[in-house]
């Protein structure tokens, strides 16, 4: 048995004190971006109809690449909050109800 390590011995008070901390969980930086913009569209800061920034605009804003900023986008348009008019310009639109029923009722039988 290695003395050296905590987790090797119930009886070491040290196990006791290295099991009460949790695993830290990283977020990707994606997630990060895409939850921040859908904040946005629910606490009614950007409407429905509201141009989204362009790309470059985000990815300076939040301090992350491109295709970090691309990665968010495209999980927010599958969530039906954004959409492209107009060639590629994104805009903000709410989601109708049948998409809202839908996500729910996957969502339900996820559980």
């Amino acid at each position: 048995m290695n003395s050296s390590d905590p987790t090797q011995s119930a009886d070491d008070p040290r196990a006791c004190v290295t099991n009460l901390f949790k695993r830290i969980r990283s977020v990707p930086a994606y997630k990060v971006v895409a939850d921040e913009i859908e904040r946005l569209i629910v606490s009614g800061e950007l409407r429905s109809g509201d141009p989204l920034p362009t790309e470059i605009e985000l990815s300076e804003s939040f301090g992350v690449n491109r295709s970090t900023v691309r990665e968010a986008i495209r999980l927010i348009e599958q969530e039906g909050m954004l959409e492209r008019r107009e060639g590629r310009r994104l805009f903000v639109c709410l989601p109708g109800l049948y998409d809202l029923a839908s996500r729910a009722t996957r969502m339900l039988m996820l559980q």
